[in-house]
């Protein structure tokens, strides 16, 4: 846990304000990457030293050889953990008997089945989904916003366009994507999906637009006069 042993203060000024507010950004970047037993009696002091061009009482080299080797310490703590909770989630998911895998490692549930002409990876489809975080919280949602999205099945995710190939039109299926086959190692922190998370979609499919074979345009025979010439 976090050591502080800060007196109780009041904002009382703008310089007060700003300053709280730059302290809290600080702060929640380092519970954010779990830096959650920095020493904040030490942290001020060393701020302060720096504001007054004091000595600091550790130099550059050194700092900075401590700070690494705690970042990826850090670092390993955390991917450790979301490798286990991952862990932990498909496991729970292998109990569940409605629930099938395919070789590729995508696991679907069949929410409304439908027959009929499944879309190819090269077709562009209409849906209504919703996408979620393990956890159940939404990141993406046509259904919230009111309108069905429409694109091309092989410019998505590899788990979206192996999985809408399953569907007809009508049915409703779970899609559960592990990282490999969504958003992998660098996933989307804007959209709060981290490093290699699994992802679960609730997918409609609306319609299938198939597509149009590019026609080839005859070449005419070079010893052939187009001009009627």
């Amino acid at each position: 846990m976090v050591k502080d042993s800060i007196a109780p203060f009041s904002l009382k000024t703008n310089e007060d304000t700003v300053s709280y507010y730059l302290g809290a950004q600080i702060g929640g970047d380092m519970l954010h990457n779990n830096f959650v037993d920095i020493n904040t009696d030490a942290f001020v002091q060393g701020m302060r030293d720096a504001l007054k061009a004091d000595s600091l009482k550790v130099d550059a080299e050194t700092g900075a050889s401590y700070t690494q080797a705690y970042f990826l310490r850090k670092q390993a703590e955390r991917k450790a953990f979301e490798a286990a909770k991952e862990k932990q989630y498909w496991d729970s998911l292998a109990t569940n008997p409605n629930i099938k895998t395919t070789s590729s490692g995508l696991r679907y549930e069949i929410i409304q089945d439908a027959t009929g002409d499944k879309p190819t990876a090269n077709d562009t489809v209409t849906v209504h989904y919703t996408g979620k975080l393990t956890n159940g919280e939404i990141f993406d949602s046509s259904v919230e916003r009111g309108e069905p999205a429409t694109f091309p099945l092989n410019a998505v995710i590899k788990g979206w366009t192996e999985g809408v190939q399953l569907m007809s039109v009508g049915s409703k299926y779970k899609f559960y994507i592990p990282g490999n086959l969504a958003y992998g190692e660098h996933g989307i922190p804007q959209a709060g999906i981290g490093p290699n998370a699994t992802l679960v979609f609730d997918v409609e499919l609306l319609g299938i637009h198939k597509a149009v074979p590019v026609q080839q345009v005859p070449t005419a025979p070079s010893n052939l006069n187009i001009q009627g010439q």
